[in-house]
């Protein structure tokens, strides 16, 4: 699958992002980040939250490959486009985040307590391993899209 299949299907639109655009995302990832780490909250919502900063931040190469989600099953879409984008090591970092994607959803809609704070930990450690080659990515292939002082 490419993402002109993913645009054939729907599942992806063409869309023009900014430098703005991207710092914006950046700072909801960090934001989340931080939320996800507030003890005191359920293990379940945390893991939410960390999963909501991975999805942002899995968005940023979409977003510079010209692309926009569309429609449903948006958050599938995201994290299958994330080799299409960064390319093809980033396959299992997509996959790991789509099984977190159905946790993420059964926490949501079915059952709380499901999740484990080793879970929890393990996705905030992909998320932080994740944001630099994020980073680097845009630096090698869209610098122009860094925010003033990253890299």
């Amino acid at each position: 699958m490419t993402l002109s299949d993913l645009q054939a299907e729907g599942r992806i639109r063409s869309h023009k992002t900014s430098r703005r655009e991207v710092e914006d995302l950046i700072r909801l990832v960090e934001r989340d980040m931080v939320d996800a780490r507030v003890q005191g909250v359920s293990i379940d919502r945390r893991f939410m939250i960390g999963y909501e900063a991975a999805l942002t931040l899995c968005t940023i190469p979409l977003n510079a490959a010209g692309f926009k989600t569309e429609g449903a099953a948006h958050h599938w879409t995201t994290f299958r486009a994330l080799p299409m984008t960064m390319g093809e090591a980033m396959g299992d970092v997509a996959e790991y985040l789509d099984t977190c994607r159905v946790k993420r959803n059964l926490g949501t809609y079915d059952r709380g307590g499901g999740i484990t704070e080793s879970e929890l930990d393990e996705l905030l450690t992909v998320v932080v391993d994740l944001m630099p080659r994020v980073m680097a990515w845009l630096n090698a292939n869209h610098p122009e899209l860094l925010p003033s002082g990253r890299s």
